[in-house]
């Protein structure tokens, strides 16, 4: 056996851990190794590169032949670490316990120089490459993830070939370095506590206790794992293993059990190799149940968590129906079946929401160009409409769903427009009322105004520029609406004139009625907008100039006196009437047609007698 002193360090530890892993499985150098010894455990780490396939039983296996091969042993507890480059953590642990039977070594060998060593911060460095010094590594970190582990290498190594210390490994070997006398003394000396150490292993001797306890554990885990089919089930069985595993992995090479015990510890990996590859799975639901947890979430979220389900669920079809964890990895496939399905709902509704949503944004945008183009009724009453589309939108994203709280969100960012678009279009709509009244009383002012029915004319135009004064200012109907008032204020004026004429005119008829009508009828009249004409009967003229002569003969002198003021009242009377009639007024002979005279009001100037 060599001793730990030979190594001198654990750096010649490593170097040996790491030329037994090299020689067997790396030819080309591409791994490494890093011991360290904590609480008086050692902890080896082995990393190599993703591309060189590591057996991780067979190397297991080499490196504890090698530590349990030193005497004394550099500690009683080991824990080796499999790690591939540039990953944090390790696919693959062994834990295991050395005894050391043997009291002391005698007359060690002076130690080797070290090998020679450079600083790194990187990975654990593979064989060929730059490696950290281990010493100058702190030894307090993790104890499953150093920190060298966690960091990149940044500088390479030389390679060593020759120069590295050799060690003797054969008896003749030992024979050259010790004198004969001493030699012949170690020589018994490890004959003696060899034959001592293999007889004190254990089952070497009688029954196997060992076995019969890790069959019970291996059975107890795979019935715990049947019956309670939980994570925690699976953890315990995993804890329960290991401890079968541990119990039959010391059995020596010479022990009658030796077998048995291989074959226990092949399936109880293979157990343990199922059981981690169930765990793999769990994991995979964990992290798919965390992501999922305080909804609602946005689609690539859902999909995420229904990805994670489908690797799980994947994972766990791989597993044998040999394997002891095929009954609980059925049972967590249907239950993770389950969630997947309603992760898809989740995924559909919120899509299905997602796809409303954008209806909404689409429509909000049509509303928004609407709304700035828009410039009379119509064009108002569209943008009211695309604003209520995108409202009703809106209110059809599924409740309980990310976009529906984005949907919120867009509600009071719309809901300005709304309004505005809502207010602006029944202002829209009062205005063009209004305005649309005013024209049909206009037009229904001037039907009455053509028929000369100036009473109704007046009231409707009154009526119409009440309506038109009614259309709210900042709309699209104002400014014809003002037009409006303009032209029926004009109008009603000249329905008022056209009234009053009308009732000077009415009164001119009913005055001239009196004055040409009586006992005698002295005149015929018409009265028309532009004046008054009245014709003098001849049978009034014939009467007049036979009453003259008749009283000229007869020295009528009071006869002919009345006779002036007759004529002279007459006159008068036709003045009258032309002056409230504001209306001018000629007489004529009825007889030949002749003028006999004209007199116009005195509001438009003096008149003639």
């Amino acid at each position: 056996m060599e001793t730990l002193e030979k190594l001198s360090s654990l750096e010649s530890l490593e170097q040996r851990l790491q030329q037994c892993l090299s020689d067997r499985f790396s030819p080309d150098n591409a791994l490494g190794v890093e011991c360290l010894l904590e609480d008086e455990k050692l902890k080896v780490w082995v990393q190599h590169d993703p591309a060189t396939f590591l057996e991780e039983q067979s190397a297991f296996a080499a490196l504890q032949a090698v530590l349990e091969g030193m005497t004394p042993p550099p500690s009683s507890q080991v824990r080796l670490y499999l790690k591939r480059e540039g990953q944090k953590q390790p696919y693959a642990v062994r834990a295991f316990k050395i005894t050391d039977n043997i009291s002391e070594t005698k007359t060690p060998p002076p130690p080797l120089p070290k090998p020679p060593v450079t600083q790194s911060s990187g990975d654990l460095p593979l064989k060929g490459k730059t490696r950290p010094n281990p010493r100058s590594t702190a030894k307090s970190h993790s104890p499953e993830i150093p920190e060298f582990l966690e960091k990149r290498r940044q500088s390479d190594l030389p390679e060593t070939g020759n120069d590295r210390p050799t060690f003797p490994t054969t008896w003749e070997e030992w024979r050259q370095w010790l004198p004969l006398g001493v030699a012949a003394a170690v020589a018994g000396s490890l004959l003696v506590l060899g034959l001592g150490y293999a007889v004190t292993r254990p089952c070497v001797i009688g029954g196997c206790k060992a076995i019969a306890r890790s069959q019970e554990l291996s059975q107890n885990a795979i019935q715990t794992l049947d019956a309670q089919r939980s994570t925690e089930a699976l953890l315990a069985a995993r804890q329960q293993l290991n401890q079968a595993e541990d119990l039959v992995r010391d059995i020596p090479l010479w022990s009658v059990h030796y077998g048995t015990a291989r074959d226990l510890v092949a399936m109880y990996r293979n157990q343990s190799q199922a059981l981690d590859q169930t765990a793999a799975a769990l994991s995979h639901a964990a992290l798919a149940g965390q992501k999922s947890q305080n909804p609602p979430h946005p689609p690539q979220v859902w999909r995420e968590v229904a990805g994670l389900w489908e690797k799980a669920i994947a994972e766990l079809g791989l597993i044998p129906e040999s394997s002891p964890t095929y009954g609980f990895a059925q049972h967590k496939i249907s239950e993770y079946q389950a969630n997947l399905e309603a992760i898809e709902q989740r995924l559909a509704l919120e899509e299905k929401a997602q796809a409303q949503l954008q209806t909404a944004k689409s429509a909000a945008e049509a509303a928004q160009v609407s709304q700035n183009l828009a410039r009379d009724v119509d064009a108002w009453q569209l943008a009211h409409a695309s604003w209520k589309t995108t409202l009703y939108a809106l209110r059809r994203v599924p409740k309980g769903t990310q976009a529906a709280e984005d949907a919120q969100q867009l509600f009071k960012s719309y809901e300005p427009h709304i309004v505005a678009a809502r207010d602006r279009y029944a202002q829209e709509q009062i205005a063009a009322n209004f305005y649309n009244q005013a024209l049909s009383f206009g037009d229904r002012a001037k039907t009455a105004q053509n028929d000369s029915e100036w009473t109704t004319a007046i009231t409707l135009w009154q009526q119409g520029l009440a309506h038109a004064r009614q259309v709210p200012p900042q709309t699209s109907s104002y400014e014809d609406a003002q037009i409006l008032i303009s032209s029926y204020t004009k109008s009603l004026d000249e329905a008022v004139r056209s009234q009053r004429r009308q009732g000077l005119m009415e009164r001119a008829n009913l005055e001239l009625s009196t004055i040409c009508t009586g006992t005698t009828p002295i005149c015929e009249y018409t009265v028309t907008p532009k004046g008054i004409k009245v014709q003098i009967l001849p049978s009034y003229i014939d009467y007049i100039r036979d009453l003259a002569q008749t009283s000229t003969q007869s020295n009528d002198k009071q006869t002919q006196t009345a006779i002036d003021a007759h004529k002279q009242s007459l006159i008068n009377s036709f003045k009258a009437v032309s002056n409230n009639a504001q209306l001018p007024i000629e007489l004529y002979q009825k007889s030949d047609g002749s003028k006999i005279g004209a007199y116009e009001p005195k509001e438009m100037g003096n008149g003639n007698g």
